[in-house]
């Protein structure tokens, strides 16, 4: 697969991930990933793209596991040892 084809289907994946998590956490989100897309958008060597690419997948799937685990019922901070 093309390198720019993979950079735009891993852009739309992480825009669906944001999607998914809390509506007060998706504005910083969004922010994040269009602000790294932009910085790095003059990368042309493919191994670091490939690595740019994996980072960014494995970070993606960290915050929504942070997010989908269990508030602290006493109060409305997240807990992340709770289960």
């Amino acid at each position: 697969m093309e390198t720019k084809t993979r950079i735009l289907k891993l852009y739309r994946e992480l825009l669906r991930d944001i999607g998914k998590l809390p509506k007060e956490t998706r504005g910083y989100y969004f922010q994040y990933t269009r602000q790294q897309f932009n910085s790095h958008v003059d990368e042309v060597e493919t191994d670091r793209i490939d690595e740019m690419i994996n980072r960014s997948r494995e970070y993606s799937q960290w915050v929504q596991t942070k997010y989908s685990r269990p508030m602290d019922s006493s109060s409305s901070r997240f807990t992340p040892w709770a289960r």
